[in-house]
């Protein structure tokens, strides 16, 4: 027997939607200028990672939010991970 919620989204997150399929998310993409951001990015990850002392959970916490940063940019514009 499946389970059925009736659950309906807010007029606001409804409009957020249509925003961002009609390109408010294009938009904010365009705002970072991801051809040195992504490289700049790797690099201090491969310096963080090259350190010989233990890695604090805070540096564990920027490499991890960083690799998903990279992987994002590389998913938006292949030509980044080059």
């Amino acid at each position: 027997m499946a389970l059925s919620l009736d659950v309906e989204e807010p007029i606001e997150f409804r409009e957020l939607i249509t925003k961002l399929k009609g390109g408010l998310g294009e938009g904010i993409i365009k705002m970072f200028a991801l051809d040195t951001f992504v490289p700049g990015l790797r690099k201090h990850v491969e310096e963080l990672l090259a350190c010989p002392r233990d890695l604090e959970p805070e540096d564990r916490s920027i490499i991890e939010y960083s690799l998903v940063t990279i992987v994002i940019g590389l998913l938006y514009d292949q030509r980044l991970g080059a």
